[in-house]
């Protein structure tokens, strides 16, 4: 998995804090982390980035369930891919918020703040 040293120092200060584990690592970090992809933990992350990776990450998984789940029938083909979208982006914002909020009550510092890479 690669990680620099500003994750390994953004996991300490999680662990330190109390926060539990599916908070510090969520498997699609991992997962991005990885294939190669530096993306911050989604605590640290500005709101934008967090938007961005959920959005991804929902969106295909909204679209795929959509257009080959069980529900396949009563989806309008041509609106699998806007409809997917839009879940996806609403689910992206909800979290994105959540880590946000999250973030500001525990006073924890900005990806940028724990240091350069």
């Amino acid at each position: 998995m690669m990680k620099s040293s500003r994750h390994e120092r953004a996991i300490e200060l999680l662990e330190a804090a109390g926060f539990p584990r599916r908070d510090l690592l969520p498997l699609l970090h991992r997962m991005m982390w990885r294939i190669g992809i530096r993306v911050p933990p989604p605590l640290f992350a500005p709101f934008h980035v967090n938007v961005l990776v959920f959005w991804l990450a929902y969106g295909a998984i909204a679209i795929l369930s959509m257009a080959f789940g069980p529900a396949q029938r009563l989806v309008v083909k041509n609106s699998v891919v806007l409809t997917g979208a839009s879940f996806g982006l609403a689910l992206a914002l909800l979290m994105a918020a959540f880590f946000l909020r999250t973030r500001l009550v525990n006073k924890l510092p900005t990806w940028q703040a724990l240091g350069l890479r």
